[in-house]
């Protein structure tokens, strides 16, 4: 996402969690539902990108950093 490349990835575990509205998620693995993932990118390519960019922004080393401190401090006290 980071590098503006649209995906089509499976609906599962955390994918939907980091992926946002930036990608298209297939719930089935059928080549019907990747040919539809395909149509949906090239139909929304920009807006895909743009979402992708918004959504990577979520997660970066820096956010990383202070989720996991603010966790360690809570626990330790």
């Amino acid at each position: 996402m980071k590098s503006g490349c649209p995906f089509i990835a499976y609906n599962s575990s955390s994918i939907p969690e980091v992926a946002g509205k930036a990608g298209y998620l297939m719930d089935n693995i059928t080549f019907d539902d990747f040919y539809a993932g395909v149509l949906y990118i090239l139909n929304n390519r920009d807006e895909i990108i743009n979402q992708g960019y918004k959504q990577s922004d979520k997660f970066n080393w820096e956010n990383c950093f202070k989720q996991t401190l603010a966790l360690y401090e809570e626990v330790y006290i």
